[in-house]
């Protein structure tokens, strides 16, 4: 078998398969399988709970599937000018890869049987979506979603019709918009973490992305499809039942204050965080004496130091205080220009919108006592 690619092409391909990590205890799911068949070549990566398929353009004198390393071929495409040429012998499990002018790489590769059969993407109910958009939203949830494994379900995206929200037990973000119409009808379905990381990587520069959900039994879904610009994504889902994240979100507040993000960020990236191992930042809001709205921001590290700082807010209701992790504060407040926190009682969660419509993020205060703070 005889094959040409654009060596650019097929550079960009092997480095969006390489999203899915190398595999040192099986390295079949180290390699790429090729498969070459009218005038385009398909390339497969998996680590069997995720696949990547990516088409490019191709010249082949047969329809041929072959096995190429992927660390080793993305290295001997450095520099990406030209056509690299591709032969093979299947018998012999040997293929030549040649860049004219450059070199050649003789390698001896497994048959391309042995790889995991690829998922087929036929007769699926497909919907479109603004890629930008969720590259966006999947970028604000990301950080509040579950890395420990203790509870499954939080390692992933809760998804609907109309809805998203990621969780981890500190902090949750929900999404709510007609965008979001994934098809599901009425069934839900959890993409994992690190599916949805893939995601971002692959189609934050795409303008629409497709998405179909199959396997859909008992309002359940069992497999996601996402594709765009010729990259195919497909990953098997979370199986379980997420918690009912809107029983968490308060309906109702004794202080709700505006606040402008940007300079809430620049106050506390002031904080000499390393100095500050329990990560408590307190927010007092309230009228000074002139009667103007503040917010004091105020954080103590074992009597070594005190910080306090203001920023002008308005807000109505009671002056109120509350107590989060910072850090957890920096992740909500990112995404917005102005921000609105609303406040019910120092002991329950805080709740914060702003200027970015359906977008909600909840976060649990931190328990502190308050007169032991230089306010």
């Amino acid at each position: 078998m005889k094959a040409t690619i654009e060596t650019k092409a097929l550079k960009e391909a092997i480095t969006k398969l390489n999203y899915i990590p190398h595999n040192k205890s099986l390295p079949i799911l180290s390699t790429t399988r090729i498969d070459f068949a009218n005038g385009k070549a398909t390339l497969h990566s998996t680590d069997l709970e995720q696949w990547i398929q990516a088409k490019v353009d191709a010249k082949s004198d047969q329809q041929c599937s072959i096995l190429l390393p992927r660390k080793l071929t993305l290295q001997f495409l450095i520099g990406d000018n030209g056509t690299t040429n591709i032969s093979a012998d299947t018998t012999k499990k040997e293929v030549a890869l040649e860049r004219e002018g450059l070199g050649l790489l003789n390698i001896i590769t497994h048959a391309a049987s042995d790889f995991p059969p690829s998922l087929k993407d036929e007769n699926l109910e497909w919907n479109t979506i603004d890629a930008k958009w969720l590259c966006k939203m999947f970028s604000i949830a990301l950080p509040a979603c579950a890395t420990e494994v203790s509870r499954p379900v939080l390692t992933g995206f809760a998804c609907k019709d109309g809805a998203m929200a990621s969780a981890d037990g500190f902090r949750l973000v929900k999404i709510k918009s007609d965008k979001l119409c994934f098809g599901l009808k009425n069934a839900k379905a959890i993409i994992p973490r690190q599916t949805v990381e893939t995601a971002k990587r692959l189609f934050s520069k795409s303008k629409t992305i497709d998405i179909a959900f199959t396997n859909i039994t008992d309002n359940l879904a069992c497999r996601v499809y996402m594709k765009a610009d010729g990259t195919t994504l497909i990953s098997e889902l979370i199986q379980g039942i997420y918690p009912d994240y809107d029983k968490l979100i308060p309906d109702k507040y004794s202080c709700k204050a505006v606040i402008s993000a940007p300079l809430l960020l620049q106050r506390l990236n002031m904080l000499d965080t390393k100095s500050l191992p329990s990560g408590i930042v307190k927010f007092d809001i309230r009228k000074t004496k002139l009667d103007e709205d503040v917010c004091v921001i105020s954080a103590s590290s074992e009597g070594e130091f005190n910080y306090a700082m203001s920023l002008p807010v308005k807000f109505e209701g009671d002056a109120s205080k509350i107590a989060f992790n910072y850090l957890y504060v920096i992740d909500a407040i990112k995404p917005f220009s102005i921000c609105n926190l609303e406040i019910t009682s120092p002991s329950s969660l805080g709740k914060i919108t702003g200027d970015i419509e359906g977008l909600t993020i909840v976060i649990m205060p931190m328990f502190v006592q308050w007169q032991d703070f230089n306010n």
